[in-house]
């Protein structure tokens, strides 16, 4: 029986190999491919490809200024990069056209490929996807890189450079190797099922439209490409957590044309589900005084009024503010802040201390101050990031609340001063999504360490101004790791704002020169070598 979901799209336990009454399309092989699937119904694979991709055509027609960052540091145009990306993500899950991952569903197996034995999944499907692009290096199985060279060389050379990032969208890269011995696309897909994928990798590209214009000779680009790879990385995993989700994405077993599919179901979809989720870009406001900020403020320390009237280099950015407890360290760095979000140069910011009771603290200032960072109609979202946030109070009852307005005319609930989106404060992982973060460093060092997600985190960082306080109580280990974070993070585009009561003069040198070698710029400065006085604030830009 097919019933109908709430769009009008047949859902239900159709058999996959039962589709005559759907016309020729039964006859088209992907169609015998589940991408998700329950006890009583499934969800086609090339419909999640196209949930997923329609999940990153949105955020990146959304967030204009990401696909600009992109388009900028690979010098493509933003066309092109949107193009290249989407259909990267497109083909994110072809290890699903593999028998071993279709036996994983006994019903629907022996509905799709009867006869056939079910042989054992040993390697995640997103390697095996990746297998599949790549093929084996004695030619005798053509990955499907080689089968699109076939059509479009420069598509397929520059795709090679970036699709390990779609196949990456579970938070870890995709295998090559097991042990010492290389891993072969042969021995997890048969012709039938190469077949299905390249059908399907051709009727993609048949969806995109025309090829944009793409260099013959990628060795120039290939470099930068592989840089941004990171983000594509986090995009890849923020897209399929959400392309994966049922409520945005009925399962739909009916095979429609792909071109119907995405027009009518996918796009429009997934433009309802990053609404919903708060994906979409909240509008910094203007600058508009350190008393907008700080009402308690009524005489600014010499430190707070230089943050508020120094003029402010173009681009990214490094602060490095050296005072002694009490000067307003704190309050100078959101004045920065709110003044490189109102230039453009920021979307948002996450501020990073060494402990939990610092962080629970820190939270606490930033309630009270954080939206007027924000246009007024808008909604930003305030996390808290460490481990015990759930011990919160603060915290737990801003979930999911909206802002109550305080001059309603029978105003005796509680005004919430704060507001955090349900789906951002489920998983840690997710924090740094959320438009303003508050938490312990080692939240945003994951980025830069080899965990799972840690391209994810990269991604939120984006646009942000990250916030580090107390750098001076750090050991040698995390100052390291916190100078692979402002490579990283300035690289991306990022600003950032470091607090201390002292910095040693050599470790200051260091913290510049890794920020500006994210940057691609000049060594460290004469002035982060030299004996400088103190209190000290210091400006870096590109």
């Amino acid at each position: 029986m097919l019933g109908k979901d709430d769009s009008g799209w047949a859902t239900g336990n159709l058999g996959l190999s039962t589709f005559d009454q759907c016309g020729v399309l039964f006859m088209i092989p992907y169609y015998n491919y589940w991408g998700k699937s329950r006890p009583d119904m499934h969800h086609f694979l090339v419909f999640h490809c196209l949930d997923v991709a329609a999940i990153t055509w949105q955020l990146l027609t959304v967030n204009g200024k990401f696909s600009f960052i992109l388009s900028k540091r690979c010098g493509l145009p933003v066309e092109t990069i949107r193009y290249l990306v989407v259909f990267s993500m497109m083909l994110h899950d072809l290890g699903k056209f593999s028998k071993r991952f279709q036996a994983l569903n006994p019903v629907l197996f022996q509905n799709s490929f009867p006869g056939t034995s079910i042989r054992e999944y040993e390697i995640r499907h997103d390697s095996m996807g990746f297998l599949l692009w790549r093929g084996d290096d004695n030619g005798d199985f053509l990955g499907l890189k080689l089968l699109l060279a076939e059509k479009n060389p420069a598509l397929a050379g520059i795709l090679d450079c970036i699709i390990k990032s779609s196949f990456g969208h579970h938070g870890i890269p995709p295998l090559e190797s097991k042990g010492n011995l290389p891993l072969r696309a042969s021995l997890f897909f048969d012709e039938v099922d190469r077949a299905a994928a390249r059908t399907f990798v051709e009727d993609a590209m048949a969806l995109l439209g025309n090829t944009p214009e793409l260099p013959m000779d990628i060795k120039t680009i290939k470099k930068a490409l592989r840089a941004i790879s990171w983000q594509i990385a986090g995009l890849g995993i923020l897209a399929d957590w959400v392309g994966s989700n049922s409520e945005f994405f009925p399962y739909c077993s009916a095979p429609v044309e792909l071109s119907e599919y995405w027009e009518k179901k996918a796009l429009l979809q997934a433009g309802k589900a990053i609404e919903a989720l708060q994906l979409t870009n909240v509008t910094p406001s203007r600058y508009r005084g350190i008393t907008t900020l700080f009402p308690f403020i009524a005489v600014p320390t010499p430190l707070q009024r230089l943050a508020e009237t120094m003029l402010l280099l173009p681009g990214p950015k490094l602060f490095i503010i050296e005072d002694v407890t009490g000067a307003g360290k704190t309050e100078a760095a959101m004045i920065l802040a709110a003044r490189i979000m109102a230039n453009g140069d920021a979307d948002g910011l996450y501020v990073g201390l060494p402990t939990m009771a610092t962080a629970n603290a820190m939270y606490g200032r930033m309630q009270k101050a954080y939206r007027q960072l924000f246009e007024g109609t808008a909604n930003p979202s305030l996390i808290l990031a460490h481990g015990a946030r759930h011990l919160s109070v603060d915290f737990t009852k801003t979930v999911a609340v909206s802002q109550q307005d305080s001059d309603r005319p029978y105003g005796t609930e509680e005004t919430a001063s704060a507001y955090c989106n349900e789906w951002f404060a489920d998983n840690r992982k997710k924090a740094l999504l959320a438009n303003v973060g508050v938490g312990t460093i080692d939240q945003a060092l994951m980025g830069i360490l080899p965990a799972r997600h840690q391209a994810l985190r990269l991604f939120g960082l984006q646009r942000k101004v990250l916030i580090v306080d107390e750098v001076h109580a750090y050991d040698p280990y995390m100052e390291k790791l916190l100078g692979v974070l402002l490579e990283a993070h300035s690289q991306s585009g990022g600003s950032a704002i470091l607090l201390s009561a002292t910095i040693p003069q050599k470790k200051r040198a260091e913290l510049i020169q890794a920020f500006q070698n994210g940057l691609g710029g000049d060594p460290a400065s004469e002035l982060a070598n030299s004996a400088l006085p103190f209190p000290l604030l210091t400006q870096v830009g590109g």
